[in-house]
């Protein structure tokens, strides 16, 4: 999708974007009650061993944040639970997003 701005064109992805938006909203919920949804079957996900090592880190936060999540083996975690506000989207996309947040918020 292009978009015009005033410094020029922009490209967007309309799934990243749709990712960003439920994530900036899972951190203004802060800790407040997150209502999760239970899947019907759980999800593995794989991230790389750096973003692993992230989200394992901050485990107490994401979990406030609505979402049910174990270590299942090298680098995955199994999702029982996720977020409302992430419905449809892409749950290794959105935790790898929290785990690229979690980076960008160590550096600064």
């Amino acid at each position: 999708m292009l978009i015009e701005t005033d410094a020029g064109v922009v490209t967007i992805n309309p799934q990243a974007a749709r990712e960003r938006i439920a994530f900036e909203q899972l951190m203004s919920a802060g800790n407040s009650q997150t209502t999760s949804q239970p899947l019907l079957i759980p999800e593995t996900v794989q991230l790389s061993p750096s973003d692993f090592a992230r989200i394992k880190a901050s485990l107490k936060e994401i979990v406030s944040m609505g979402f049910q999540l174990d270590e299942f083996g090298r680098d995955t975690f199994k999702i029982e639970a996720i977020p409302q506000l992430i419905g449809e989207l892409n749950i290794s996309s959105v935790l790898a997003t929290i785990a690229h947040d979690l980076a960008e918020g160590a550096h600064r």
